[in-house]
């Protein structure tokens, strides 16, 4: 997470094989690859990070 100046959040998401964080990413409006990929949110940090968080436990739980 990185907070500009703008006050936007820039995240970048990178994980182990066999983890889309790219679907995590499109969901905040981001691109890449589904072991690496990010988004810029249009919002404080701290009201992206619960947000990007809760998605990526979201993530996780599927795969268990």
């Amino acid at each position: 997470f990185k907070e500009r100046r703008d006050g936007t959040v820039k995240i970048s998401l990178r994980s182990a094989p066999g983890v889309d964080v790219g679907s995590v990413a499109q969901a905040f409006n981001g691109g890449g690859h589904r072991e690496a990929a990010g988004a810029t949110l249009e919002m404080p940090l701290a009201e992206a990070r619960p947000l990007v968080l809760a998605k990526l436990h979201e993530l996780l739980a599927k795969d268990h």
